[in-house]
């Protein structure tokens, strides 16, 4: 029979012996060590210098001095001296330094958890906090990792969660807190469609989004203060604070507006009828200023953004349709195409292509309508030689005024390259003292619109072709004369 017990060591107490009280003494300073093993660390190689009675370690790798070649077992200091001890498989230590417990497999230390592999059919797990029946399974954390197994570990690489519900009647959602009152919730939720829920104080609920399980659709659901038949803002979505996406009808408007952009629209839009009604802003701030105006189409960003009452233009480009010729705001006008940034109008009805820096091509020519049908008061042209005479065609280089708003007029912004054509403002007289309308000159101011003078020139092709044919019959006079 061994001297020891055979689990830990104990010396047994023997018959023959007379100390029997030294045995026993012996006995207890072992169950002192290992019974409820507790140590301070297991890193520690090197035995501390002023070590205290009853410390304990698990000895790290590669130890020195009197705990060389004990790697991996229990020294416990008691009597003023260490002594040793082998551990046996199923040792279980807790670690102080770690918090953590320990347990010896035969052949290393490794974590408790990790021992026991499978955690089974348990009722209550608590993470930082303690679990209850109404919550199983409660963690109080800051941070969770969940991982997809690795092929390389025999796993495929995904991870899926799985939630299931008993009925399509019952919940399975996600339910985000402020301060333990619900803020968010999204998941199935009393149906099998998907949907999205928000409060502002945990027990009032709005369903902002519900996708239909069957066709995939999305339905903003955006409540009553949305609903078209009222006068509410209609919004669908928002940006960065500001409206983005909303189709606004005042109250006793046709409406189909649609806006499209940040801050697109105005939501103070009102009148009756077709004001403010059947208008497009497609871009940021797009028809912003917009009041009871009407059949109004605006893309790109600022397009249109100063227009009130106006109606029946269309703004295409950065600016475009911002402001008039003279650079106060275009709020007023009526059927204007502006295409191109920064492009303006001194009035209404009027197009404008492109800004003072465009060059405008086509391809084939520009057809004008001529058709008999379109024309009534029909007569020989009464401007003739005469008239084109009087004319002065001159050279120039373009200085927009429109060019120098808000800067001094200093003609730093003139155009390069020399222009030929005539001076409105001498084909205005010379009409004057012929006391005759010509269609190919406009004064805009006189049409509400801004001061600007304008000529059309392929209004001149039919007076220089008359003045041709009275040249031509002059000519053939001579010729009968001197021939």
């Amino acid at each position: 029979m061994s001297d020891n017990s055979p689990k830990i060591g104990l010396p047994y107490l023997l018959a023959s012996q007379t100390q029997k009280h030294v045995t026993m003494n012996e006995s207890l300073n072992i169950l002192d060590s290992l019974v409820m093993l507790s140590v301070i660390n297991r890193t520690t190689a090197t035995p501390p210098l002023n070590p205290t009675e009853g410390d304990k370690y698990i000895i790290a790798a590669s130890p020195s001095g009197s705990w060389l070649g004990k790697t991996g077992q229990v020294g416990a200091f008691f009597n003023a001296g260490w002594q040793f001890f082998v551990p046996r498989a199923g040792f279980i230590a807790f670690v102080q330094a770690e918090n953590v417990f320990v347990i010896f497999d035969g052949s290393v230390w490794q974590y408790l958890g990790i021992a026991l592999g499978d955690i089974q059919n348990q009722k209550l797990l608590g993470i930082g906090t303690n679990a209850d029946t109404n919550n199983p399974l409660s963690a109080k954390i800051n941070k969770a990792l969940f991982s997809a197994k690795y092929a390389a570990e025999s796993g495929n690489g995904d991870l899926q969660y799985v939630f299931n519900k008993e009925t399509a009647a019952n919940k399975i959602s996600l339910l985000f807190q402020n301060n333990w009152s619900g803020r968010a919730e999204i998941g199935l939720v009393g149906t099998d469609n998907f949907a999205f829920k928000v409060s502002n104080n945990g027990s009032a609920w709005k369903e902002a989004i519900t996708i239909d399980n069957a066709s995939g659709r999305a339905a903003i659901n955006y409540g009553a203060d949305f609903a078209p038949q009222s006068d509410g803002s209609n919004e669908i979505a928002r940006y960065n604070g500001a409206r983005f996406l909303h189709a606004k009808k005042p109250s006793g408007t046709d409406g189909f507006n649609l806006f499209l952009g940040e801050s697109s629209g105005n939501q103070t839009m009102a009148g009756s009828g077709t004001q403010a009604s059947r208008n497009i802003g497609l871009g940021y701030m797009a028809l912003a200023g917009l009041t009871t105006g009407f059949n109004n189409c605006a893309i790109g960003a600022n397009a249109a953004i100063n227009l009130t009452t106006g109606d029946n233009n269309v703004a295409l480009g950065y600016n475009s349709l911002r402001y008039k010729i003279d650079g106060t705001d275009n709020s007023t006008f009526a059927n204007c195409a502006g295409l191109g940034a920064d492009t303006k109008v001194s009035g209404s009805n009027q197009i404008q292509l492109g800004n003072s820096t465009t060059t405008v091509y086509a391809y084939g020519a520009v057809q004008n309508r001529s058709d008999i049908r379109d024309k009534s008061c029909v007569r020989n042209t009464i401007l003739g030689l005469d008239f084109i005479c009087a004319l002065r065609p001159v050279d120039f280089k373009w200085d927009y005024r429109e060019n120098y708003i808000g800067v001094d007029d200093d003609g730093s912004k003139a155009g390069k390259r020399y222009h030929h054509g005539f001076i409105a403002q001498e084909v205005e007289n010379i009409l004057a003292q012929m006391k005759v309308d010509f269609g190919g000159y406009q004064d805009h101011s006189k049409s509400g619109g801004e001061d600007v003078k304008s000529l059309g020139y392929s209004e001149f092709i039919a007076p220089m072709i008359k003045a041709i044919q009275e040249l031509s019959g002059k000519i053939a006079k001579l010729e009968e004369k001197f021939i």
